[in-house]
C-alpha cells in the first residue's frame, strides 16, 4: 500500500508586521503569525482536505507557529495530534534577508515606510506595493543565499524530513504543514530545476500533492518509473545517493488553490 503526501503551505502570515521597521528584533518573530486572511485560508484548506482524506491520515507540521496554526483546524476536525518534525521549518529569514537589508539601508527604509503608511491609512494599494517591494528584497537576498553552504544544509534537512514522510506515506496519506522554502526544495529536486525558479511562487494555503509508489515499481534508465520521478531520499551516503536506493515519487499537482476561491474575500496570495 502507498499513500498520498499533501504539502500544505501555511496560510498568509503577517508580512506587514515584518516590514514595519523593528529591524533590531528581526523579521521572523513578527512574521510568524497568521493574519485574518491566513486563518480563513486555514479553515478552507481544512475543509478541502477533510473531503479528500477518506481513509484517515497522519498529520505532520514544521515547528513554526504559522505552520502549526494552519494545520490546527484540520487537526481539530480529525481529532488528531500532529507530529512535529523540525526539518519542515522554513529557512530563517533573519539570517538570509537581514544581512542584505543591512547592506542596503535605502531598501530597508523604503520598505518600512510603505508598510507604515499602508497600515496607518488602510490603503490596499500601498499594502500591495509593500508586498511587491518585499518580494524584490527576498529575491535578491535568496539569490546570494542559494550559493552559500547554508543553503545546502537547509536542503539536506528538508530532504531528510521528506524521507521520514515518505516512509509514513507507505501506509496512509500524510498532510505536512510547511512553508514555501521546503516545498520548493522538494519540487525542484524532483524535476532537476533550480530552487530560485520556484521560491516565492507558491500560494499561501496551497496544496502540492505527491504520490509515493511502491518499491517494487521498475525504474527506467533515466530515473523515471510509471510517470514518476525517483527522488533521492535520506539516508544519504557520501555521494549524495540514498543508501536504500531511489524512491519513486510522482508529482500529482503543484500549487493547487481552487479551494481558496470563496467569493467573499480576496484569499489568493503569494505573501
Amino acid at each position: 500500500m502507498t499513500g498520498t503526501i499533501y504539502l500544505l503551505r501555511h496560510g498568509q502570515a503577517d508580512s506587514a508586521a515584518a516590514g514595519r521597521g523593528q529591524w533590531q528584533r528581526g523579521m521572523e518573530e513578527q512574521y510568524d503569525r497568521l493574519t485574518c486572511v491566513g486563518r480563513r485560508q486555514a479553515r478552507l484548506v481544512a475543509a478541502e482536505l477533510q473531503r479528500r482524506l477518506k481513509g484517515g491520515a497522519v498529520l505532520v507540521s514544521g515547528p513554526l507557529r504559522r505552520q502549526r496554526d494552519t494545520l490546527a483546524p484540520l487537526a481539530e476536525s480529525l481529532e488528531l495530534d500532529p507530529i512535529l518534525i523540525e526539518g519542515w521549518c522554513e529557512f530563517n529569514s533573519d539570517s538570509v534577508v537581514m544581512p542584505y537589508l543591512d547592506e542596503h539601508p535605502e531598501e530597508r527604509d523604503r520598505l518600512a515606510e510603505v508598510y507604515r503608511q499602508a497600515e496607518g491609512g488602510g490603503d490596499w494599494e500601498l499594502l500591495i506595493e509593500g508586498h511587491r517591494l518585499l518580494g524584490i528584497v527576498l529575491d535578491r537576498a535568496l539569490s546570494r543565499w542559494v550559493d552559500a553552504p547554508e543553503f545546502q544544509e537547509f536542503r539536506s534537512e528538508v530532504l531528510n524530513a521528506f524521507a521520514t514522510v515518505v516512509e509514513l506515506a507507505r501506509e496512509r496519506d500524510v498532510v505536512v504543514a510547511t512553508s514555501g522554502g521546503p516545498i520548493s526544495v522538494i519540487v525542484s529536486s524532483l524535476f532537476g530545476s533550480h530552487f530560485r525558479h520556484l521560491i516565492g511562487r507558491t500560494y499561501t494555503a496551497s496544496l502540492t500533492v505527491l504520490r509515493v509508489l511502491s518499491r517494487e515499481a521498475g525504474a527506467s534508465a533515466d530515473g523515471w518509473v510509471g510517470g514518476a520521478r525517483q527522488l533521492e531520499v535520506a539516508p544519504f551516503d557520501g555521494g549524495g545517493r540514498g543508501v536504500d536506493g531511489l524512491t519513486p515519487v510522482r508529482l500529482v499537482s503543484y500549487n493547487e488553490h481552487s479551494h481558496l476561491f470563496d467569493g467573499a474575500e480576496r484569499l489568493l496570495h503569494l505573501r
